[in-house]
């Protein structure tokens, strides 16, 4: 992805440990490669952001999606050395993703990536918030938001309100696969958790807390229904597995389902 951004003061360490033979010689130097590459183009694309016009729009809208499938991707697997991390960093990148879309918009040209992609993806919609956050749709999960089972600290409206309507988009991503959505569409509503779920929740999330974690799970195990598509591969294996690693134990009959869907990938 760099190579579309200039030359910067990375660039010479770089090139010094991806010669070839220095590949060979020692492989963790393609780790530190892609971390450089990886920390020049994140870099770049802020500044590039910074300065959005008509020109370059499509440009960053492509490196957005790359580096959010990059902060998908890089998910480690769970190792009994150190706590697992959750992808929280994928979901603000597709955040940021469609704040791009949105801040692009009044001045994308007819035949831009980001008009083409715009005029496909017409299904679901997401701007309808009753189909997105409708609160039936929480049904098979609720047993996730009982409070008096599972008492939330600090609970209070905007705590119950992220969980419920974040709850209620992960039930809607399952009755999407019970009624056989195609898998395009599938993909779409797994992507976009972390442009439309509650900012209250991606905070709960980043401080730990159990019920974030489960249903975080739930939902990145839905994944496993479209496992054969490049963007999702071992996704659901690595997330929920990592997950369960982490939760405490009063916490554990959260993760039956979860790892049900990655046994046998439908419900």
């Amino acid at each position: 992805m760099t190579y579309f951004y200039a030359r910067d003061e990375n660039q010479e360490a770089v090139e010094r440990i991806t010669k070839p033979q220095s590949i060979i010689n020692n492989t963790t130097n393609l780790a530190r490669a892609h971390r450089l590459y990886l920390n020049m183009a994140t870099r770049q694309q802020r500044e590039a952001i910074s300065h959005l016009s008509s020109a370059n729009a499509d440009a960053i809208f492509m490196a957005s999606l790359l580096l959010s499938y990059q902060s998908l991707k890089l998910i480690p697997q769970h190792s009994t050395s150190s706590p697992y991390s959750p992808p929280i960093q994928w979901l603000k990148m597709t955040k940021a993703v469609a704040t791009i879309i949105e801040a692009a918009q009044p001045m994308i040209r007819n035949n831009s990536v980001i008009a083409l992609m715009l005029a496909y993806s017409t299904e679901p919609d997401l701007k309808d918030e009753l189909a997105m956050f409708n609160p039936l749709y929480r049904q098979p999960f609720e047993a996730l938001l009982d409070w008096t089972a599972h008492p939330e600290p600090e609970l209070d409206a905007s705590i119950r309100i992220a969980y419920e309507k974040t709850l209620a988009y992960v039930g809607g991503v399952y009755r999407a696969l019970l009624n056989k959505e195609p898998p395009r569409a599938m993909i779409l509503r797994i992507v976009c958790l972390g442009v439309l779920a509650p900012a209250r929740y991606i905070e709960l999330l980043e401080r730990g807390r159990p019920r974030a974690l489960a249903i975080l799970a739930h939902h990145l195990a839905l994944s496993q229904a479209v496992e054969e598509h490049w963007w999702f591969h071992g996704v659901a294996d690595r997330v929920v597995v990592g997950i369960q690693s982490i939760l405490p134990a009063e916490w554990q009959w959260a993760m039956e389902w979860p790892l049900s869907m990655i046994r046998v990938g439908r419900p």
